[in-house]
């Protein structure tokens, strides 16, 4: 019986991240950007029916990611017409810099899920926070399932786990809200019994500028404050 209610969880919050992906992804203008921080074996590039002109990254371990890629290749999966599909390596020393030459664009609208990433430490999970707050655009979304050992907290102690995930989205700059299982469960018509699943499910949003939109703010205030001195110079 547990083992069915956690399977069942999982399969609760894997239906929540596909519908807000598409639901995210199908109000965006123009290129639509894709991040899925996953295990390896993430089909959502392949199964969820994605408009034309989105590009998908996935960061995950690579051997996983090239063994399930071969299995879903053996049985004909294909990545919908006019998508893209990139996989950026878990173990890429610089993922951030790894995204923008694969063609990420932080200038633009992005959104984040994550589910399955193999989180060893909870250093780790703060450096793609950082990641993430570096090349989301401001109002961007972050969302998807985590481990509840992240927290530090004992299991059921809801107010110290809503304290600690509050505080450390905040601190990389993202508002971010603990969504409820059941909650969940209930619009899908669904019962989910008590049980110790051990996932946060979370939706964040970015309060932040990205590091490209700063960049361009800051030449742009550059380029001012250059032909201001020109006419300046002009005048005398």
């Amino acid at each position: 019986m547990d083992m069915e209610t956690k399977a069942k969880q999982y399969c609760i919050a894997t239906k929540f991240i596909d519908d807000k992906l598409l639901s995210t992804v199908n109000h965006m203008d123009g290129l639509k950007q894709v991040v899925l921080l996953s295990d390896g074996m993430d089909t959502r590039p392949y199964r969820l029916n994605w408009p034309s002109s989105t590009i998908m990254f996935d960061i995950s371990p690579l051997r996983v990611f090239q063994k399930a890629a071969e299995k879903l290749d053996g049985v004909g999966a294909k990545i919908p017409q006019r998508c893209l599909f990139l996989h950026v390596p878990l173990e890429t020393p610089n993922i951030q810099e790894t995204l923008v030459t694969k063609g990420f664009n932080g200038t633009r609208p992005s959104v984040w899920a994550i589910q399955g990433l193999p989180l060893m430490t909870l250093v780790s999970f703060e450096e793609i926070l950082l990641t993430v707050s570096g090349m989301a655009m401001k109002g961007c979304l972050f969302f998807g399932e985590l481990p509840e050992w992240l927290a530090e907290t004992g299991i059921g102690n809801k107010s110290s786990m809503k304290k600690w995930i509050n505080n450390i989205f905040m601190s990389y700059g993202f508002k971010v809200d603990m969504i409820s299982y059941n909650e969940v469960a209930k619009r899908l018509g669904k019962v989910v019994k008590p049980g110790d699943y051990e996932k946060i499910l979370f939706v964040a949003e970015q309060l932040r500028c990205s590091d490209d939109q700063m960049e361009t703010w800051r030449k742009e205030l550059q380029r001012v404050d250059e032909d201001g001195d020109e006419e300046g110079f002009e005048d005398l």
